[in-house]
């Protein structure tokens, strides 16, 4: 069976895939994931085929998130992006072609028309929910949980969505020779039969919901231990300061490329020297000034994950997905300082599952050194750490890759 994965989006996104690509191919199967040109290595060092998508993550993520709050707005951010690089019709079409099965996270979905064309299968993903329930609400989360309000933001987000790309997809499905898309019809069902659904998270920290049919799974997340991440190939500097006192606090914002980032580094580094902790900050697409140090700070631009939050007291971060995920697994408390609306959602369901205090949301709190003294003696409470090793034991019991793959192959009769 050949597969391929559609995955617009940045690290967290797109390492996910290549776990489960790596565990169907393991299968015998053929797995290709199209992404931005940036993971092209990562991508094909595990074996597994590469398409190429035009666009780059770091300029997603700052028009889309970033700088939102002095950019376009997110809808006028997508729908600029997707006219911007006229490449994606043909970025889409021939893995399409190339295909047996067709998997697509949420910007991804582009592929569906091209299902549509050829008559063939999907599979539809996602690190966040997407089908209507009444318990959370991702892309809304400060509308009251457990309320009919909840469901009906689905319907709101999918209608926007559609908004954000119906100029393109229209022009798309007339090359196509498809009937017109609009604001209503929306990627859930293929020819009036609703699509194979595995959300890639966990029951631990995103309960699913009951109500929802069989063709909806949550399959717990979809990790592996890279090659790459092997201690032999830790920074010795990093090492020795890790294991030279008390364990240090993890800081890192991902791929937010924001001046917030630098202001939060400030903060941080005023409350440290109040409150004497270690900590590690680690830079990714916005760089911490390394000029600004104390005694007990240590910088790095890459340090493996699996590794380093077995030997850190608590994770300080923005609420990816991917943080999140793997700072649980290594049984970690979490402070979460979100961006976005998504990485507050994040934010609340790890308070909820009792491994984080209530998340802080950038956008519309001023954040003072005092108060991260606080957040930084709250989260050496003992209560945090129990809850995370409870959660982290759940989901080490979930084996997210071997579940997927199963599905999917039963699903498709490919066993």
């Amino acid at each position: 069976m050949k597969i391929v994965a559609f995955v617009v989006g940045s690290d967290g996104d797109v390492f996910p895939f290549i776990a489960l690509g790596k565990e169907m191919q393991k299968r015998g199967h053929i797995f290709q994931i199209v992404a931005f040109e940036c993971y092209r290595e990562r991508i094909e060092k595990q074996g597994i085929v590469y398409g190429k998508l035009h666009g780059n993550p770091e300029e997603m993520m700052q028009k889309m998130l970033s700088d939102q709050e002095k950019g376009p707005g997110v809808l006028n951010a997508i729908k600029e992006l997707l006219g911007k690089y006229p490449e994606l019709y043909e970025d889409f079409k021939e893995p399409c072609q190339w295909a047996d099965v067709i998997m697509y996270m949420q910007f991804g979905g582009l592929a569906y028309h091209f299902a549509e064309k050829l008559n063939k299968p999907c599979v539809r993903t996602f690190a966040l929910p997407y089908d209507p329930t009444k318990l959370y609400s991702p892309l809304f989360p400060f509308i009251k949980r457990n309320s009919i309000r909840c469901k009906y933001s689905y319907v709101m987000s999918d209608v926007m969505m559609n908004w954000a790309s119906l100029a393109l997809v229209n022009n798309w499905r007339k090359r196509m020779k498809l009937r017109k898309w609009h604001l209503f019809r929306f990627y859930k069902k293929m020819n009036g039969k609703p699509i194979l659904t595995l959300y890639q998270y966990s029951n631990a920290l995103f309960p699913r919901d009951k109500t929802w049919k069989k063709h909806i799974y949550v399959t717990g997340e979809w990790n592996m231990e890279q090659e790459d991440e092997k201690e032999e190939q830790i920074d010795n500097k990093l090492k020795e300061f890790v294991m030279s006192g008390e364990p240090p606090l993890y800081i890192g914002f991902g791929s937010m490329i924001s001046e917030r980032v630098h202001e939060l580094q400030n903060k941080f580094l005023e409350a440290l020297e109040i409150t004497g902790q270690r900590a590690v900050f680690v830079s990714a697409w916005t760089k911490f000034d390394r000029k600004k140090s104390l005694p007990n700070v240590f910088y790095t631009e890459f340090v493996p994950f699996t590794w380093l939050f077995h030997h850190v007291s608590a994770v300080i971060h923005h609420g990816g997905a991917g943080t999140l995920s793997l700072a649980v697994r290594a049984g970690k408390p979490n402070l979460i300082l979100a961006f976005g609306g998504d990485q507050y959602f994040r934010g609340m369901q790890a308070y909820e599952a009792g491994v984080a205090p209530k998340p802080i949301y950038l956008p519309e709190e001023e954040i003072t050194a005092d108060d991260l003294v606080r957040q930084l003696r709250e989260i050496e409470k003992e209560k945090y750490k129990v809850a995370a090793v409870k959660v982290a034991e759940q989901m080490e019991n979930e084996h997210g890759c071997s579940r997927a793959c199963d599905i999917i192959e039963e699903y498709f009769g490919a066993k």
